[in-house]
Parts: C-alpha cells; sequence; structure tokens
C-alpha cells in the first residue's frame, strides 16, 4: 500500500501527543493525593502516611501552592466526610466535601491545577 498523505491523527492536539508519546516519568506525570475533611482551619498529619496531611477546605489553597511550587500540577482528592451512609450518599451529593474542594481548588487555581 502506497500512502502519499501520512495521517498525523494522534498528534492533532497536545493531550493527544502526550498520551501516545513514549513514557518519561517527570514531575508534571505525578498525581498527588490530598485528603479533605470537614471542618475549618484543618492541617493534621494521618500517623499511618508520615508526610501527608488531612487539609480543611479553608487551608487547602496553601498545600495546592506549594506543590505547584514543586512541579506537581495534578491532584486527586480523597473526602472524608463528618457523615456516612451506606450508600456513600456524600460522594455524590452537590455540598460534598470532595465537590467543594474542586470547587475550591477550580477558584483559586483555574488554569495551573489539572
Amino acid at each position: 500500500m502506497d500512502m502519499n498523505i501520512r495521517p498525523r491523527r494522534l498528534r492533532g492536539s497536545e493531550i493527544l501527543r502526550k498520551m501516545v508519546r513514549e513514557t518519561r516519568m517527570d514531575k508534571s506525570s505525578l498525581i498527588y493525593p490530598i485528603f479533605v475533611k470537614e471542618g475549618t482551619g484543618i492541617k493534621e498529619e494521618i500517623p499511618t502516611m508520615p508526610g501527608q496531611y488531612r487539609y480543611s477546605v479553608d487551608t487547602l489553597p496553601k498545600a495546592l501552592e506549594e506543590l505547584l511550587d514543586a512541579g506537581v500540577n495534578k491532584v486527586m482528592f480523597f473526602g472524608i466526610p463528618d457523615h456516612k451512609d451506606e450508600v456513600g450518599s456524600q460522594a455524590y451529593a452537590q455540598d460534598g466535601i470532595v465537590q467543594r474542594a474542586l470547587e475550591k481548588a477550580r477558584e483559586e487555581f483555574k488554569n495551573d491545577m489539572y
């Protein structure tokens, strides 16, 4: 099969180019876990995970700023709600802890974090 035109569908956007390129490991490849809990003014260390902390939504921007300064721009929020039930309704509640953390992160770092 002789092709005069070389298809470049996997090079169409920056996201696709990153997805199909060779494997590389750097700071921008990391996803940092952030544990968020109900309350205010909270930054408490997790005893079983040295170096990891639980944050309240109001202390979250400072932690995210430190991550950006270190070169990490992707996070994954893990919520610790006050009220838990059998179906995990806080995971999809409009005012759930993860949803509020995500809103705060987008508000503060709209174009810097993914």
